[in-house]
């Protein structure tokens, strides 16, 4: 059976809500600059109407709502004081906005975070992981405003499924060494060549990429005149990857009257900040210290979240944030072995031995070509789909990796691509010398500007 409320109860609780959440924005201007903007009759008063509110609080019909507004007006209408310009906050020409958000709490306990990893413990432990699950504890559930989850999987086929990725070369034998094996030598480093990024620490091999094959290039910041071959791997099995982008639009359908409504809203408006904060550009000499902190999220979402993930999908920054880059965690990288011939190795055919003609032109890397030569004595042998017996753990993990690959090489993607320029795009801030300014007399720049401050002698 549904429970009922009378009147007066429903507005009691609306009153406590608009207490709690809302604001009763002034009458009239406030500020320097909302008086100006008066003057040129350009001030608005801040907020909605009321009623508007009291309908989308309660979820009523506008009489309803008319109704709850007369009663409070009638109850609590008394407090204002008309002489002295102040309006009856329940009047019908009363209007209200919703209070900033607080995100103390969830700021503070990440700034902990950061502070105990950087300079006490750099592991996981207890306290890092009571931490992360206080913040990250409900992102399973999380939506955006269109109904898509946050942590979305990506099915073989799908617009997301297919991943570029890039490496730089700066000689023939690079580039030779990457064509004759593109499925081992485009894909994620082994551990012992694995170098710390953003969502990885030392000795952890993960795969980076992006969605987007010209965010892929940005992303290496190849030199000119070095060369970069590029490459697409197609997803072949369901992955689970958090889309941090998309938890700038996290909105949960929790009620005003629910008492976590203000945590959950916080911890919303929080994620929201933290986003920046994950994928922030970071200086070179800083990145020991400022990865510290994504590296353990990322740890933390592989394996300690209550339902752990594959990957993430995040802003590039190298891009403005327009671009998208994807990595995969060290259990979800694997990439499908090539099929190959037995018997048979792939030499690789670079320019300089065989000059390529197109369009009357030659010596371009306009086309790579290969030829399969049968094995001799002394080569490596290539590899196999046959999974053989490991001699060492590092072989047992690659081994158990190839029985369930998460990856698989496009080859007819790879493409060798020669860098001829670096674009870069900024934002200008003059330099003022303020003793000058002042000193002429003349007014000191807009906020905004960079100022430099002289310091007399003595």
């Amino acid at each position: 059976m549904a429970s009922t409320f009378s009147l007066n109860e429903v507005a009691q609780r609306i009153h406590q809500v608009l207490e709690e959440q809302f604001e009763h924005t002034p009458l009239y201007p406030v500020t320097a600059e909302e008086n100006m903007l008066a003057q040129q009759q350009l001030w608005e008063r801040r907020g909605d109407g009321l009623e508007d509110v009291i309908q989308r609080v309660a979820e009523v019909p506008s009489g309803i709502a008319v109704n709850i507004r007369e009663n409070l007006s009638d109850r609590y209408g008394h407090i204002a004081n008309p002489h002295e310009g102040e309006e009856n906050p329940y009047s019908a020409t009363a209007q209200y906005e919703e209070k900033e958000t607080d995100t103390a709490d969830f700021r503070h306990t990440w700034r902990n975070f950061r502070q105990e990893i950087i300079y006490e413990a750099r592991f996981f432990g207890r306290e890092t992981e009571a931490r992360l699950n206080d913040i990250f504890s409900n992102l399973d559930s999380l939506l955006t405003y269109d109904g898509e989850q946050v942590i979305r999987t990506i099915h073989p086929g799908d617009t997301d499924s297919f991943i570029w990725r890039a490496r730089i070369t700066y000689s023939q034998n690079q580039l030779r060494e990457i064509l004759e094996s593109p499925s081992t030598e485009m894909g994620p480093p082994p551990s012992n060549k694995a170098r710390a990024g953003r969502m990885n620490a030392d000795g952890i091999s993960v795969f980076y990429g992006a969605l987007e094959e010209s965010t892929c290039i940005s992303e290496i910041r190849a030199p000119v005149g070095s060369h970069v071959v590029s490459s697409n791997f197609e997803v072949i099995r369901p992955i689970r990857v958090l889309d941090l982008a998309a938890l700038y639009e996290v909105y949960s359908q929790v009620s005003y009257f629910d008492p976590d409504y203000s945590e959950q809203k916080s911890r919303d408006t929080f994620l929201k900040e933290l986003v920046d904060d994950l994928c922030r550009p970071v200086m070179p000499q800083d990145e020991s210290s400022e990865y510290l902190a994504t590296q353990i999220v990322s740890e933390y979402f592989a394996h300690k979240m209550k339902h752990p993930i594959d990957g993430m999908i995040f802003p590039s920054s190298q891009t403005g944030g327009t671009g998208r880059n994807i990595v995969l965690f060290r259990d979800s990288c694997a990439i499908e072995p090539e099929e190959r011939r037995q018997g048979f190795t792939r030499r690789v055919l670079l320019p300089e031995q065989r000059p390529i003609e197109h369009d009357g032109k030659t010596g371009e890397y306009l086309r790579v070509e290969t030829e399969e030569s049968p094995q001799t004595s002394g080569e490596t042998p290539v590899e196999s789909a046959n999974i053989q017996k490991a001699p060492n753990l590092e072989a047992a993990i690659q081994q158990a990796d190839k029985a369930n690959p998460t990856l698989r090489l496009n080859t007819k993607s790879v493409t060798v691509l020669d860098v001829t320029s670096v674009n870069y795009s900024w934002n200008p801030y003059p330099v003022r010398d303020v003793l000058h300014l002042r000193a002429t007399g003349t007014i000191e720049p807009p906020t905004g500007n960079v100022s430099l401050t002289v310091k007399n002698p003595d």
